[in-house]
C-alpha cells in the first residue's frame, strides 16, 4: 500500500474515532456570532472609504472538533480568524467562550483567553524571530503569561518539541538552521506551550511542499486525538479540508455562504460558488481499461 492510501486510512480512522466522542460533548468552546469586521480609511476629501472583510459570520468550535473554512484570496478568511483569536476587536456582533460573551472582554482577560485560544500562522518561517533560538521562542509565551522557574520552561520547551515529531538538540538553533517543515513544526510546538484548548491553523500548508503538508496534517491529527484540541482549519484547498473536517464552512466576499459536514460535502453543496470551488478540485484521470461505460 503506498503512502497516500496509508494516510487516508489514517484520517478515516481519526474521524471515525472523534464521531462518538461528538455525541457526548455538543456544547460549543468558541462561538462567533454574527461577526462583522469593517476597515475605516479616512479621506482628506469626500467620504471615509470602508471595506467590511468580515460580514455577519456565524461560526463555532467544539472540542475536539475539526471546522474546515474554506474561500479564495481575498474572502475575509485571516481577518476572521484573528477576531475569533482576539488579535482584532470586532466591529459587530458577539464572540463567546464557555458560554460568556468576550466581545469586550478587558485588555488582562483577552491576554488570558489567548492561552487557551492559539493562531498558527501561514508562513513558517516569517512568524519566527530570526535572532532567537528554538528554545526561547518556545519558552517567549511561558515568560509572557509568568509560568513556571527558568528550569520548568526550558523543560516544557523540550517535551514541547518532542511532541511535534522534533528532537532536543534542535533547541539550540535558529531558525534559520531548519527548513520549512521543521520551522511549522515549531510554531505549532509554541502554540502548545501555553496549554490552549482551540488552535486556529490559518493556511499553516500552503508555504510547504506536498509531502511534508501531509505530515504536518498527521500531526494535527494525532496531537487532536491524544489531547482533544479544536481545530479551525483554513484553507483554499477545499479537497484537503474535505480531508481533515468534520463540518466546512465556506466563505465569500466576507460572507458564509454555505455550511455543511464534510460527509458527503461535494455531494449535498448547493451554492454556486461552492459548485465552482469543488469544481476546481483537480481529478486524477481514469486509465480507460478502469473506466465504467
Amino acid at each position: 500500500m503506498n503512502g497516500a492510501s496509508c494516510r487516508l486510512r489514517h484520517i478515516r480512522r481519526h474521524k471515525a474515532g472523534l464521531a462518538g466522542g461528538q455525541r457526548k460533548r455538543r456544547l460549543y468552546m468558541l462561538v462567533a456570532r454574527h461577526i462583522q469586521k469593517q476597515y475605516i480609511q479616512r479621506r482628506w476629501l469626500g467620504q471615509p472609504l470602508i471595506t467590511r472583510a468580515v460580514n455577519g459570520v456565524t461560526l463555532g468550535l467544539r472540542p475536539g472538533e475539526t471546522v474546515g473554512l474554506v474561500g479564495e484570496s481575498g474572502s475575509g478568511k485571516s481577518t476572521l480568524a484573528r477576531c475569533m483569536a482576539l488579535l482584532e476587536p470586532v466591529s459587530g456582533g458577539s464572540l463567546h467562550w464557555n458560554g460568556n460573551d468576550i466581545t469586550r472582554a478587558s485588555f488582562q482577560e483577552a491576554r488570558e483567553l489567548r492561552r487557551s485560544i492559539q493562531l498558527i500562522f501561514q508562513d513558517p518561517v516569517d512568524a519566527l524571530n530570526p535572532r532567537l533560538t528554538v528554545e526561547r521562542i518556545l519558552t517567549e509565551p511561558l515568560y509572557h503569561f509568568g509560568i513556571g522557574s527558568a528550569q520548568e520552561r526550558r523543560d516544557r520547551a523540550r517535551l514541547a518539541i518532542e511532541r511535534v515529531g522534533l528532537t532536543g538538540g534542535l533547541l539550540s538553533r535558529y531558525p534559520g538552521e531548519l527548513s520549512r517543515g521543521q520551522c511549522q513544526r515549531v510554531n505549532i510546538a509554541r502554540a502548545l506551550m501555553a496549554e490552549p484548548q482551540i488552535l486556529i491553523c490559518d493556511e499553516i500548508i500552503s508555504a510547504l511542499d506536498v509531502s511534508t503538508g501531509a505530515q504536518i496534517i498527521r500531526l494535527l491529527l494525532d496531537l487532536q486525538q491524544k489531547y482533544g484540541y479544536g481545530y479551525l482549519f483554513i484553507s483554499h484547498d477545499l479537497a484537503r479540508v474535505m480531508q481533515v473536517s468534520r463540518r466546512i464552512a465556506v466563505m465569500c466576499e466576507g460572507e458564509v455562504v454555505e455550511m455543511r459536514e464534510s460527509a458527503g460535502f461535494h455531494l449535498k453543496a448547493e451554492h454556486p460558488y461552492t459548485r465552482s470551488l469543488l469544481a476546481a478540485v483537480p481529478k486524477l484521470p481514469v486509465p480507460a481499461a478502469n473506466r465504467l461505460n
